[in-house]
């Protein structure tokens, strides 16, 4: 099992009574809980998670920065930690909130161990999905999720993951970023190359809860496009608030390798190629057809068509 430790380090002004102080401090605990709870659900059995909430008193920005040591607050973190740093716990990744010039909700370092947030955390579009959205770029190294338009594709955008934004109504991964993680637990996928009918269950269910001809995933490797995975998501009895009317619709998203030009470097993105199907209907894809044939007690019967 990994090890996985975040601190929550919320910058307040040197200035900020003890009263304003005490009220920040318990806003950042709170923050750091509910992240913890969100990735010890997530990942059960693959990472050992653990967060702590802390406020440093600092006047300085804290944005990104590729020189090495600084951005994200790294040397004010560091200070603070040589001399109010908690001995018996020790943050591997750390999240700076507040002090910001930007105006986005987060900043992370894919693969990496700083990240950001600003201080419009708790705003309508800011909140508890932001920082688990960050805090997978760094813990996870996924990327962000958008969706297809014509021939191109956005950054973010895709409604039915975290990962495309970080809504109040995005606490799930697509099946990319889900199978990304490799989770015990959560690997039960299927590769096909010809055509065959599938059986695919909710995306979050374990894989001992599945039947042995379910599949969560099922990865398409379609000649001359981009590997396509198919699923659907977990409508009732789970502890992730869903995109709404989600009930039935099965979802295809590609996976392609992109430029990032902030991180300098490449990453892997996927992207939700349709808004959702409902039983009954055809998608007909680049040299693949998917006909969805019926959908019951959150399990679908799809129908996968190469042409040969």
């Amino acid at each position: 099992m990994k090890t996985k430790s975040l601190g929550l380090f919320r910058m307040i002004d040197t200035d900020s009574s003890y009263f304003d102080e005490a009220e920040e401090l318990a806003k950042s605990k709170a923050y750091a809980f509910n992240l913890q709870c969100y990735l010890r659900h997530l990942a059960h059995r693959s990472w050992d998670v653990r967060t702590e909430g802390y406020t440093i008193r600092n006047d300085n920005y804290v944005d990104p920065s590729r020189v090495p040591g600084r951005g994200y607050g790294t040397p004010e973190i560091k200070e603070f930690w040589r001399e109010s740093g908690d001995p018996d716990f020790f943050p591997m990744y750390t999240m700076a909130w507040g002090k910001a010039m930007r105006r986005n909700c987060g900043n992370a370092q894919q693969g990496g161990f700083r990240s950001m947030v600003n201080k419009t955390l708790g705003s309508s579009n800011c909140g508890n999905g932001t920082i688990a959205h960050e805090g997978l770029h760094m813990m996870g190294g996924i990327s962000h999720s958008g969706v297809m338009r014509g021939n191109d594709t956005s950054k973010y955008g895709d409604e039915t993951c975290l990962m495309g934004g970080g809504g109040r109504n995005q606490a799930g991964l697509n099946a990319h970023k889900l199978r990304a993680l490799d989770l015990e637990g959560y690997r039960k996928t299927l590769t096909l190359t010809e055509s065959r009918e599938v059986l695919i269950a909710a995306l979050e269910l374990p894989d001992f809860a599945l039947h042995p001809d379910e599949y969560t995933c099922v990865i398409l490797q379609v000649p001359d496009h981009d590997d396509i995975y198919l699923s659907i998501r977990k409508t009732k009895g789970t502890p992730f608030p869903q995109y709404p009317k989600s009930e039935g619709r099965l979802y295809a998203h590609i996976v392609y390798d992109i430029w990032d030009e902030d991180a300098k470097q490449w990453s892997t993105q996927s992207a939700r190629i349709e808004k959702g199907m409902m039983p009954g209907k055809t998608w007909i894809l680049p040299n693949v057809t998917i006909r969805y044939r019926e959908y019951d007690d959150e399990t679908a019967r799809v129908f996968v068509d190469f042409g040969e």
